[in-house]
């Protein structure tokens, strides 16, 4: 489930509208949602889990982003300089946010 929310959130892609890599309605991009999800087979009981997995998918990324920034990796450390690490904080925010909606959007009732 992991990889595919991931690829949900850089393909569909399920990020704010700040984010300068941001497409479409919240609308629309529930709809690429349940779209990648009906495609992908993924259950009922997975999609529960789904805003949940991503916002923890992204908080891992940005730990790792942090961890090896302060590790003196000068990848991560200009990748936080250049606001990626705000972008994902952002869309973290934005996905909580529209968690309802989203649930709704996904979930077969």
């Amino acid at each position: 489930m992991w990889d595919i929310v991931y690829a949900i959130y850089r393909w569909v892609p399920l990020k704010s509208p700040n984010n300068p890599n941001s497409y479409g309605t919240i609308h629309e991009q529930i709809r690429k949602t349940r779209l990648f999800l009906d495609t992908y087979g993924v259950s009922e009981k997975e999609r529960i889990l789904f805003t949940e997995t991503l916002i923890r998918c992204l908080i891992s990324l940005t730990d790792f982003m942090k961890s090896e920034a302060k590790n003196g990796n000068r990848d991560f450390q200009a990748n936080i300089e250049d606001g990626h690490l705000k972008l994902y904080i952002d869309d973290i925010a934005y996905i909580a946010e529209k968690k309802a909606e989203i649930m709704n959007g996904i979930i077969s009732i």
